[in-house]
């Protein structure tokens, strides 16, 4: 009988067997997975697995929308041009600031407190005057893609402060009207645009209406 030191030498070359063929079949292709299958179904089953969550590029801003029950605010910086009873006057500068809220996609309500100033001749005189023009407008828009072209009128008053030389250095509050258009570029939540804007007075105590055209460029921000 085969003493134990015999029968282990010979069952050693039988356990490099199992390593041989797992040897062999790693060259041929076909190594195990911890879940015994071939590589090949393994490729299979990672095919079929969900592709990993790739990120986006930068993607551009969305074209500016203002929803219905949406506030925002406006700052227009601008020329006023005086003209009528102030036509002799030399270009002066405007600037606003304005809060609106949309009632319907197409209809707003506005309300703006602005300044604007001019000076120069008029007639034979040196003329100097500034103005707080208070408005509360109707502003009608048409949005189209990511631009909107509006237009509007506004009710309110202006309190002037001015002088002419040898004459009056006086100041009144008179009641005042504006129509104005304009065109708005959407640009993401912010827009930008031009307006043009005509604004006339009542007759001040001393006898002339504050009249002119304003033309600005503006920045819009809804909140």
């Amino acid at each position: 009988m085969p003493s134990p030191r015999m029968r282990s030498a010979t069952l050693l070359p039988l356990a490099f067997v199992p390593l041989a063929a797992c040897a062999t079949a790693t060259r041929s292709g076909f190594r195990s997975t911890p879940a015994g299958l071939p590589a090949a179904n393994l490729v299979a089953a990672r095919a079929a697995e969900p592709a990993e969550a790739s990120f986006p590029g930068p993607v551009a801003p969305a074209p500016r929308r203002i929803d219905i029950g949406t506030s925002y605010t406006i700052a227009k910086l601008g020329l006023f041009q005086p003209s009528g009873d102030l036509d002799d006057l030399d270009e002066g500068s405007a600037i606003e600031v304005l809060f609106g809220r949309r009632l319907l996609s197409f209809l707003a309500v506005e309300g703006s407190l602005g300044y604007l100033e001019a000076d120069g001749r008029r007639g034979s005189r040196e003329f100097d005057l500034w103005a707080v023009p208070v408005f509360l407008n109707a502003r009608a828009s048409l949005p189209i893609l990511f631009f909107e072209p509006y237009g509007g009128i506004g009710i309110g008053g202006l309190y002037a402060d001015y002088k002419e030389q040898g004459q009056f250095d006086s100041n009144d509050f008179v009641l005042a009207g504006s129509a104005f258009v304009g065109l708005e570029f959407g640009l993401g939540r912010l827009a930008v645009g031009a307006e043009y804007k005509y604004l006339v007075t009542e007759d001040t105590k001393d006898d002339f209406a504050i009249e002119g055209s304003v033309v600005s460029l503006f920045m819009s921000l809804p909140f």
